[in-house]
């Protein structure tokens, strides 16, 4: 029965265990194992056993379709992000603060979307490539380095396009099997959302 209680403590709202168990259920999980531990003293650990077992419930129901949706917000994430910070930097680190709270994929996609609208700048895409650049640097020869350097300069002074760009990008990901970046949209332009 001592058992029962201290696990009960362990699992009380509020608990970074109890968050841990049952992510993104903080609210129907929160309500009933209050009103249990509210409700029954110490003594009563069979309702205790009861509320734990409500909690596990709960924690596979809720959860599993938590977990199932954040899969896919982290998809969605991880092949829009560069895109994102193409079109703007503030957009790309909203999104991301945003990631850290409990969003619902809609509400994640509406935000990348809102974010595309932005017309990039031209600090906004040198940003996203010296970004997508950093995965590349390190396996890139002494040539393809001094051609990254000459192709930005060569943006910055409006002699490419953005394009041109990702496409370098896109190039050398595919060659060095990159698969982060060959994971970007941005990077990726004959896959269609």
């Amino acid at each position: 029965m001592l058992i029962i209680h201290i696990f009960s403590l362990l699992i009380r709202p509020g608990s970074h265990l109890f968050h841990f168990i049952v992510p993104g259920s903080k609210n129907i999980c929160n309500t009933l194992l209050s009103f249990y531990i509210n409700t029954y003293t110490i003594f009563d650990s069979a309702f205790i056993f009861i509320a734990i077992l409500h909690a596990c419930i709960l924690t596979l129901i809720i959860g599993g379709n938590f977990m199932k949706e954040r899969g896919y917000i982290e998809q969605l994430w991880r092949e829009e992000k560069y895109h994102v910070l193409l079109h703007s930097q503030q957009s790309h680190q909203m999104i991301r603060n945003a990631l850290k709270t409990d969003l619902s994929l809609h509400q994640v996609q509406q935000m990348i979307d809102v974010a595309l609208l932005i017309e990039p700048s031209i600090g906004s895409v040198c940003n996203a490539f010296d970004h997508m650049w950093g995965y590349l640097k390190k396996c890139a020869n002494e040539e393809e380095r001094q051609q990254s350097k000459l192709l930005k300069a060569d943006f910055i002074n409006g002699k490419i396009d953005t394009q041109t760009l990702l496409d370098f990008l896109a190039e050398l990901a595919n060659k060095y099997d990159v698969q982060y970046l060959l994971q970007s949209r941005v990077l990726n332009t004959k896959r269609k959302r």
